[in-house]
């Protein structure tokens, strides 16, 4: 090829490469000017003074396949020419304390009739480099793919590929568990595994999931393959796409409701534990309405059982029905317990009590239609109620019931501002406010209800205990002797359970005190008459002790009193007279049928 050495030495000096030429067990004998160049000499003298052999730049490094001085038994040169043209041939060099790598070629050739032989390096260090750190790269590649692998095998939420047409094609081992599952499931549709109520819907929502791209809000429930048992299931997904754009499969991920569906059981049957509890406690603070809301809510469900509303409705009502006054747990005692009529202030606060229980209920999502249903409790159907000023059939229909059984329940149990009517009586008020008040259609079915009661369940309104004593106390007692005061009387006249009860009345006159409060001032008339109501309290064993007309006494006296008379000391200037009055004989009913007696004047 070259026509002489000459021309063979220009060549190979003009390679960027580093370029010898040795004799076969021999020290190099030549280089070209690249090689001292790379290796730092002027000339080759000075090469071959230091360096007379090339591979005494050579780095053992066998391990990693780069040849040394020997490779086993062969030198380096024998080792090259026997296995160049089967691998690529590579050696360590260490040039001035720099690592590189060259590959290497060896070349005979024959001149003067001596073999010699040349041999061409490259320095490929960088590309070692490279192809070292894509070694690394792919048997990283491998691991995180191994790892993907298992993480999605082992993964702790459900995992599932479906082929356009909504065929299995890869699960993990979560999926598997949560059906119950070892075999058989690949190439069947993902409808087989779900229970007849929910497979419907698959189709629907599958064709949703392929239009928008993914899936975020579908829920079905799973039926476990072994024992039928039902669970509910979030789906989660998107699509995979071919590089052509063409669907391939769609990733989904089965999210196990059963936990956060048994949570928000608890959450709620704990929420409603504590607002029955607050009803409790208003009932507890307002004794005269107490069992108003469980009376309501019986009253409410069973109205909707006639109407033949859905079970689910006949529930909800009923559950509304307990909670329908919980707003008034934010209602001002002096409000709630006032015994007379609401002036427009006082009317407006507690008409806030159906907004305030909506509020209080809907911060809760479980319980948004139930605060909806409280918040309308008190609309009329002519428009003219609260707190929107609904009417007709824009008011929901549970509501438009409660506010039926609510009435009913008002004007069948006692308040202090009023008797209670009997059954016959309130179911006439409704039939005369149907088409007003109340919803004409609902009428009927709460007469057929309310018209098979024989009485009314209700708690007893007067305080037991002295907590509810003193509570009643801002309203009901006088204030100067610690005995009730007359508003309070009537409340304990007016139906046969009282009477039966309480047997006849003594009234007590204190005589001359206002001539005794000229003569001594009013302080001194006060001390008399908290002393009297203390001796009377003292001798009658009772609290059913009213203060009416300032000088005068009531005492409601049990079937079990003996006491026909008492005495008293007064102070001289003073006197007293006591009247017995016989309840029944006497037909006392309210405190208008006892007033003639009262005011009778002493002689």
């Amino acid at each position: 090829m070259f026509s002489s050495p000459r021309l063979l030495k220009q060549t190979l000096n003009s390679l960027e490469n580093i370029v010898i030429s040795t004799i076969k067990g021999e020290h190099l004998f030549w280089c070209n000017q690249h090689t001292l160049d790379v290796l730092g000499y002027d000339s080759i003298e000075d090469l071959l003074k230091e360096y007379p052999c090339i591979c005494d730049f050579f780095i053992e490094d066998k391990k990693k396949g780069y040849i040394g001085k020997t490779v086993g038994t062969l030198n380096w040169l024998d080792y090259a020419l026997a296995h160049q043209d089967k691998q690529d041939i590579k050696v360590k060099l260490n040039i001035h304390g720099k690592i590189e790598i060259h590959s290497l070629k060896v070349h005979p050739l024959d001149y003067d009739e001596q073999l010699r032989y040349v041999v061409i390096m490259q320095n490929i260090t960088q590309l070692e480099k490279t192809s070292i750190a894509l070694k690394k790269y792919q048997i990283q590649l491998q691991n995180k793919n191994r790892l993907y692998e298992e993480l999605f095998d082992n993964a702790p939420i459900a995992y599932q590929a479906l082929d356009k047409n909504g065929y299995i094609v890869k699960v993990n081992k979560k999926w598997k568990k949560l059906l119950n599952i070892e075999t058989d499931y690949l190439g069947k549709h993902f409808s087989e595994f779900l229970s007849k109520e929910t497979a419907p819907d698959l189709k629907e929502d599958f064709s949703r999931f392929q239009k928008q791209g993914y899936m975020d809000d579908a829920e079905f429930e799973l039926v476990d393959q072994k024992n039928g048992s039902l669970t509910p299931i979030r789906v989660y997904g998107n699509l995979s796409y071919y590089e052509n754009g063409v669907l391939d499969h769609t990733n989904c991920l089965l999210y196990d409701l059963s936990k956060e569906r048994q949570q928000e059981r608890e959450l709620k049957e704990n929420f409603e534990s504590v607002m029955l509890s607050f009803v409790n406690i208003l009932e507890e603070k307002d004794i005269y309405t107490a069992g108003h809301s469980r009376r309501v809510a019986k009253y409410s469900r069973q109205i909707a059982k006639n109407m033949a509303l859905s079970a689910e409705d006949i529930d909800i009502i009923f559950r509304a029905g307990n909670l329908h006054d919980i707003g008034k747990i934010v209602t001002p005692e002096s409000i709630l317990l006032k015994p007379s009529k609401f002036n427009q202030g006082e009317l407006q606060l507690m008409q806030e009590h159906a907004h305030s229980g909506f509020s209080i209920l809907n911060q809760m999502a479980s319980y948004k239609f139930i605060a909806t249903i409280i918040r309308h409790h008190h609309e009329r159907y002519d428009g003219k109620g609260y707190p929107d000023g609904l009417e007709g059939e824009k008011i929901p229909l549970l509501s438009r019931i409660m506010a039926v059984a609510d009435a009913f329940d008002a004007m069948t149990t006692n308040r202090v501002y009023k008797p209670r009517m009997e059954i016959a009586e309130a179911i006439k008020e409704l039939e005369n406010n149907s088409g007003t008040q109340f919803d004409p259609k609902i009428i009927p079915y709460a007469k057929q209800y309310f018209s098979t009661l024989k009485t009314i369940d209700f708690e007893e309104v007067m305080p037991t205990d002295p907590k509810n004593t003193h509570r009643f106390a801002y309203f009901f007692k006088d204030l100067l002797t610690n005995v009730y005061n007359g508003d309070y009387l009537n409340v304990f006249l007016h139906d046969d359970i009282k009477a039966s009860k309480y047997t006849k009345i003594h009234i007590i006159d204190l005589h001359h005190l206002h001539n005794y409060n000229n003569k001594y001032g009013w302080e001194a008339g006060n001390h008399v008459l908290i002393d009297l109501a203390h001796h009377i309290t003292e001798q009658y064993k009772t609290q059913m002790v009213f203060r009416v007309h300032g000088d005068k006494f009531v005492v409601l006296c049990p079937r079990d009193n003996t006491i026909e008379s008492a005495h008293f000391e007064l102070p001289p200037e003073l006197d007293f007279s006591i009247r017995e009055v016989h309840i029944q004989k006497e037909k006392i009913t309210s405190f208008q049928t006892l007033l003639p007696f009262i005011t009778c004047h002493y002689q």
